[in-house]
């Protein structure tokens, strides 16, 4: 399986092999007349290349199962957060309260500065005047308590009540 041009000509391994005939494969289900140049088709084919890595690379990664649209926090106690994840992650994180909606939760608020990524499980308990109450928050799972930029994982959205 050759093909003509750009990266398609270095050898590579048979792992690279097949993600590079998968690649091809999908474009060639989706022969628009805007792929049908070399160059356009190299675009075609990098662009779907990125997005199997971006899909590859999810999959390894912290996934929130516990708060979620069935299993909501309420104000007061110790709620309970789950989670799973792989040895590659980090081996622990903080975790940020969040809602999109600045009337219920003006600002995102740290609401555990060390958990144990490893243990899968943690007791979160709120502030002594209780977490707020409302709808659509998450809780994002994020490198520390100094880099809320790199989250590793976000909850879907959950009921305080």
């Amino acid at each position: 399986m050759t093909r003509t041009g750009g990266i398609w000509n270095r050898r590579l391994t048979k792992g690279h092999i097949i993600v590079r005939h998968a690649i091809s494969t999908f474009i060639d289900q989706f022969d628009l007349p805007s792929t049908n140049s070399p160059r356009r088709r190299q675009q075609a084919q990098m662009q779907s290349f990125a997005l199997l890595l971006a899909f590859a690379s999810s999959a390894f990664a912290y996934l929130v199962n516990v708060p979620n649209a069935y299993e909501g926090w309420s104000s007061y106690g110790p709620q309970k957060l789950e989670w799973s994840r792989v040895d590659t992650d980090s081996p622990g994180f903080s975790v940020v309260l969040t809602n999109q909606d600045r009337s219920v939760l003006p600002t995102d608020f740290l609401i555990e500065k060390y958990v144990d990524g490893t243990r899968g499980y943690a007791k979160i308990w709120p502030p002594h005047h209780g977490f707020p109450v409302g709808d659509c928050f998450r809780v994002n799972l994020v490198r520390g308590p100094d880099d809320w930029n790199t989250i590793f994982a976000q909850s879907n959205e959950f009921t305080i009540s």
